[in-house]
């Protein structure tokens, strides 16, 4: 017995990312001819599907999904762009005196298009067979942006100010009361989850992205320009990415450490969700909160942590394969 990937390929061709991707002529989107159709099947029936995940990346060291052991030290990157994309809000409300609203909007703005240069003229060339190339350069990349924002803005701690509703809550009982933030962060939460969830799954560019992840050589016969598909799954990673950092921001105080210091709670989160699920990274993500907050309250404020840690061991030995893991026993 054996667990493998879930692969979508078994299922009709209408439902196949690469059939889907393909296009009945050239276009600008994937700018080649048809090639020939038995012969994309043939190549895509022995390759497997791996969900995406919001905050992603496509292809083989970015492509758009719920994460691998191996790619711990890339997640450290992306989790100091989002600290990035923190500092970058923050300089816009203090020095050019922007709103919050408009300078998180133009952050996200701000953030597309570093995902998408960041790729195209960076990341794109460790593309190969060798993980461990793109695995050094993000590891690279992770010390350059810590050390820019250490000499930029110091070690200090910052915050970005939302007004009164990080502290207004919702009242249930005298026990008992939910903070308007934190609810309005798991409502977007959701809806992000929900938007890249229909974009994968029902836009040309999704079941383009899907497909390259899937198989990048057999995605290039079908005409699909893979350098432009990597540039704009990490541009769209980094829209989310800059989301997160934003809404941590304004939950709590931030420095340029930030990023590698909240990498173990994302990679429990994932290993608890189930490998290649999106829903299954925010059900980690909530399992691991309710059990910092419970662990601090029942046990005080500094075994929340611990009883975070706890869980995730705890799920690990029930379940190691999480709770909605996209795989299959044959």
């Amino acid at each position: 017995m054996r667990s493998t990937p879930f692969s979508p390929w078994v299922r009709m061709n209408n439902e196949n990312p690469l059939a889907d991707a393909r296009g009945s002529d050239r276009g600008p989107l994937f700018g080649y001819p048809n090639r020939d159709r038995a012969l994309i099947q043939r190549c895509a029936a022995d390759s497997h599907f791996d969900e995406s995940r919001a905050g992603g990346r496509a292809g083989r060291h970015s492509r758009i999904d719920l994460g691998e052991p191996g790619e711990t030290r890339r997640r450290a990157g992306e989790l100091d762009l989002g600290i990035l994309a923190a500092f970058i809000a923050l300089a816009l409300v203090q020095s050019a005196h922007f709103g919050l609203l408009w300078a998180s909007l133009l952050t996200i703005a701000l953030m597309f298009g570093i995902g998408y240069v960041l790729q195209r003229g960076l990341l794109n060339f460790t593309l190969g067979t060798d993980d461990t190339r793109p695995i050094v350069v993000t590891f690279g990349l992770s010390i350059i942006i810590q050390n820019g924002l250490l000499l930029g803005f110091t070690a200090d701690s910052r915050g970005l100010d939302a007004g009164a509703v990080e502290t207004a809550s919702i009242h249930i009982s005298n026990q008992l009361a939910i903070g308007w933030y934190p609810l309005l962060v798991f409502i977007a939460a959701v809806a992000i989850i929900t938007a890249v969830q229909l974009f994968l799954n029902r836009t040309k560019l999704g079941r383009a992205f899907r497909a390259t992840s899937d198989d990048r050589e057999a995605a290039e016969l079908m005409g699909i320009d893979n350098r432009h598909i990597y540039a704009l799954a990490m541009a769209v990673a980094l829209v989310t990415v800059a989301i997160g950092g934003i809404a941590l921001a304004i939950r709590t105080t931030f420095d340029p450490t930030t990023g590698p210091f909240n990498l173990l709670f994302a990679f429990e989160a994932v290993i608890m969700g189930g490998m290649g699920s999106i829903w299954g990274t925010l059900m980690g993500g909530i399992v691991l909160g309710v059990a910092q907050v419970l662990g601090a309250q029942v046990f005080g404020a500094g075994w929340g942590i611990l009883c975070g840690h706890a869980v995730f061991l705890l799920v690990l030995a029930l379940r190691p394969s999480g709770f909605f893991a996209r795989t299959v026993t044959t």
